[in-house]
């Protein structure tokens, strides 16, 4: 299923937030219950009676999706432009990996339980997606939700005391109620003394900031996408200075190394980045991990942390494995679309554009915690150091043909290969391999009167 391609992404304090708005006048594209095909999808209506005024924040939970790594993206889609949510209309929903905008902060959503009341009316919905479990997932997601909710606050000019639960506007205190029709945030509302005070101390910390945190430095660092700098004879050079006999069966270094240059000019991927990973990833082509070399996968892609040996994706042959090592990396480097079709099994499964440099591919050292490799601390950084090997190893000069062996003495001129050659033709010479081997010899009279005797 193809993911939503975010209208606009900005990380804020550390937080990715892609924001997908509902269009103003959307309508119903079926039917589904009592909303019929047509009708108006939303309210179109400004908070606080038209104005547009934020009075608060409201927390919900709502449950993560099974076998889902991105719940917030997965929820937005479902909203619009699936429209399998009914009526539900939030503005935010969070997990523990980034943030997803459904409506504008200042429009009215319908989330809150209360009608046309003050909780649908006049605050802002976040929606944080957690099991309850306490798992380090649902940690994160509770952690974000904190962020989203501190900044939502300082934008807006509120205090923590305008940060609410659903609870609160249906009538019940801040706690679990049992018997009550809903409890929510269900699994933030037993501890919500608590997460308003990391609400408060977030919002703190953020006020307290003379200005918005400096975007991660990227002075110095090694882009994914551009042109490659090395050639495939250096790359083949390098990997086999390390390792003689690459463990690679239906092609050569050397004819890998062009493969990796093609597919990477082809998708605008620097393919000498993607054959330094493929160095990283395989020990240079010994292997002995997961991935099996009759694989033809050069960059680990499925070899999952507990995966046995070839529990891996595999493909027919090494251009579809480069391809699709390549297609990843264009996936975490930028949010352009592919211009080959995707062969790469989990292409869909990235959160685009969150390592538009090889330091950020280990999700210890990206600015948004994703990366190709996770924890990853240092792992862009031993893939650039590779491809600064690669740069400094001259490839070997090409050695000139060898010219076959005619017979003929070294140095012997054309012409006069031309004319025996012709003597030879014409039977003059019945043992040519003999009288070649005295071309360069003296010769008596009575041989030179014996050829002209023949002719």
């Amino acid at each position: 299923m193809a993911k939503l391609t975010p209208d606009a992404t900005r990380t804020e304090y550390g937080l990715v937030i892609n924001q997908k708005i509902i269009p103003w006048g959307a309508v119903w594209p079926k039917d589904s219950g009592k909303y019929k095909k047509g009708q108006k999808f939303k309210a179109d209506r400004r908070l606080s009676g038209g104005t547009g005024k934020v009075a608060g924040v409201t927390i919900h939970n709502t449950g993560d999706l099974p076998n889902v790594e991105e719940d917030a993206e997965q929820y937005t889609r479902a909203t619009w432009p699936n429209a399998n949510m009914n009526d539900a209309r939030v503005h935010y929903y969070v997990d523990d990996i980034n943030a997803w905008q459904n409506l504008e902060d200042t429009e009215v959503g319908w989330h809150a339980g209360d009608g046309s009341g003050p909780g649908n009316g006049t605050t802002i919905s976040i929606e944080v997606i957690m099991d309850g479990s306490g798992s380090k997932e649902d940690l994160k997601a509770e952690e974000n939700g904190v962020i989203l909710a501190a900044l939502l606050l300082k934008k807006y000019g509120l205090t923590v005391d305008q940060l609410y639960t659903h609870n609160h506007w249906m009538g019940h205190p801040d706690k679990i109620v049992q018997g009550a029709r809903k409890n929510c945030p269900l699994y933030i509302l037993p501890h919500w003394a608590e997460f308003k005070a990391k609400v408060a101390a977030k919002l703190a910390e953020i006020s307290g900031s003379a200005e918005a945190p400096a975007e991660p430095s990227t002075e110095g660092k090694t882009a994914i996408m551009g042109r490659a700098e090395v050639t495939a004879a250096q790359m083949a050079a390098f990997c086999l200075s390390k390792n003689a006999e690459p463990r690679l069966p239906s092609c050569t270094v050397e004819e890998l190394a062009s493969l990796f240059l093609a597919e990477g000019e082809a998708e605008g991927v620097r393919g000498d980045v993607a054959f330094a990973q493929s160095l990283h990833e395989t020990g240079f082509f010994k292997y002995g991990g997961i991935v099996q070399p009759g694989q033809n996968n050069y960059g680990g892609l499925g070899a999952l942390n507990g995966n046995a040996a070839g529990q891996a994706a595999s493909f027919p042959d090494p251009r579809s494995g480069v391809r699709a090592q390549i297609q990843h990396l264009k996936a975490y480097a930028t949010t352009e679309p592919l211009m080959d079709e995707c062969i790469d099994p989990r292409f869909s499964l990235v959160a685009r554009g969150v390592a538009e440099f090889v330091e950020w591919l280990g999700a210890a050292d990206n600015p948004s915690g994703r990366g190709w490799a996770v924890p990853g601390a240092g792992y862009g950084g031993k893939i650039v150091s590779l491809l600064g090997q690669i740069k400094a190893t001259e490839a070997p000069e090409p050695t000139p043909p060898t010219p076959p062996d005619d017979g003929y003495p070294e140095g012997t001129p054309a012409w006069q290969k031309e004319g025996f050659e012709a003597l030879v033709e014409r039977g003059v010479i019945n043992s040519p391999e003999y009288w070649k081997t005295r071309f360069d010899k003296t010769m008596t009279a009575g041989e030179i009167l014996a050829i002209l005797g023949r002719m």
